[in-house]
């Protein structure tokens, strides 16, 4: 085996040990949602972790999160829930339910409806926020993914 292959390998192995490390914090955070109802699930740490699931194509814990959010009856909005928005979409090209496509549509509403500036940049935390004056990179960012892979739908 040349080095080259043997780099490979153990790319493969840490990129394998890492998902299996947040699928287990996955598996935590829905825990930390049963004993604290008023825990949000739809936020950007939770939306990273889930979109390295995606990638490591890990769906079915993926999918897990999204149903509870689903059952959970929370409202999407839209800087908070764009990399969450990712996971959706991604759950929804997998298994094509209607309560994926749904929520896919509800998340996009959510960008839609937000509230932009004049130059149509979402704000951040909405018109109550003491920071909606501002455009923020991760803002942005967090509504530009959900796009990106929801026009691919």
């Amino acid at each position: 085996m040349n080095k080259t292959d043997k780099t490979t390998l153990l790319l493969a192995d840490a990129a394998r040990r890492m998902a299996d490390v947040a699928e287990a914090e996955l598996g935590e955070v829905l825990e930390t949602k049963k004993k604290n109802p008023d825990y949000a699930l739809c936020n950007w740490r939770d939306g990273v972790l889930l979109i390295g699931l995606v990638e490591a194509d890990r769906l079915e814990a993926v999918r897990k999160y999204v149903d509870a959010f689903i059952e959970s009856g929370e409202t999407p909005y839209a800087t908070e829930c764009g990399v969450f928005g990712y996971a959706v979409c991604a759950v929804y090209e997998k298994y094509r339910e209607e309560k994926y496509e749904k929520l896919c549509r509800r998340l996009m509403e959510a960008i839609e409806n937000y509230p932009k500036d004049d130059e149509g940049q979402v704000k951040y935390g909405g018109d109550r926020s003491p920071d909606a004056r501002f455009v923020y990179v991760d803002g942005t960012g967090s509504v530009t993914i959900v796009l990106a892979r929801h026009g691919t739908l």
